[in-house]
């Protein structure tokens, strides 16, 4: 009865007018959206992951496009999760950082990192938007309603490096965003802090890990392939299959 009135509200739920799509820009893109208030069952919030919603701000959303399925729901179960040689490589070389998970904070601190992340990331895309316009953003999307949220920091001695928004349901943790110092590229700061947060769920006995929206073929997205094992929500259902059942079953992705 919970699940279906869950069902039945996400059938309820608004289409947003298009707009530009994200990751491509010549594509025009809708979500199906659901503005929120305050904490959210952890049952609940585990009900929307299952059915391909992220959250940003105050609202849970998943892609909604019409004529494009690109934007396909990813998560790795975390039973079936080891470390690779490279994971653990990539431990051994961070061995020096220190990895805090706390309720999240925004400080001054992160508002400086996270506007060096954009402009040397992002350079080209976010070139015309000044530093209050990006802090705007930043406070809305990453720390406003937090009540489900956690924090990963990372740290350098004292030198915050690091930092990573996730949400916690019932049996999963989705990793909201993540940001990281440029100045240490031979570090993967990047996938350090995915790995992190995994092997935190994993110890937590956390079932799987959503780690966003994966676009096969994006330059930008692409990588998520390489974290498994995992599995794929099948368009339009709330199925989740494995990425090699999806890859046989959809072929026509750019794999």
């Amino acid at each position: 009865m919970f699940r279906q009135k869950l069902q039945d509200l996400v059938n309820s739920l608004p289409i947003s007018p298009e707009r530009n799509c994200s990751y491509y820009p010549d594509r025009p893109s809708q979500i199906q959206y659901l503005p929120f208030q305050g904490e959210i069952a952890k049952e609940a919030l585990q009900f929307f992951f299952d059915s391909g919603f992220r959250r940003t701000g105050n609202i849970l959303y998943r892609a909604s496009c019409k004529g494009c399925r690109d934007c396909l729901s990813y998560r790795i179960p975390l039973d079936g999760f080891v470390l690779s040689r490279n994971r653990k490589r990539l431990l051994k070389k961070n061995a020096d950082l220190l990895i805090r998970l706390e309720r999240p904070e925004l400080t001054t601190e992160k508002e400086i990192l996270y506007l060096k992340y954009q402009r040397s990331r992002y350079e080209s895309f976010v070139m015309e938007e000044s530093d209050q316009e990006l802090l705007e953003g930043m406070r809305w999307n990453l720390f406003g309603s937090l009540e489900n949220s956690l924090e990963m920091s990372v740290w350098l001695e004292e030198k915050l490096v690091g930092f990573m928004i996730l949400d916690l349901a019932s049996d999963s943790l989705s990793a909201v965003y993540s940001v990281y110092d440029p100045d240490f590229p031979d570090r993967s700061l990047g996938s350090f802090a995915i790995l992190s947060s995994i092997l935190e769920a994993k110890k937590s006995g956390i079932k799987f890990y959503h780690l966003g929206y994966f676009l096969p073929g994006h330059p930008d997205m692409d990588y998520k392939k390489y974290w498994g094992p995992s599995e794929i929500r099948e368009p339009d259902t709330d199925r989740w299959i494995s990425l090699e059942t999806f890859r046989e079953r959809f072929p026509d992705f750019r794999w």
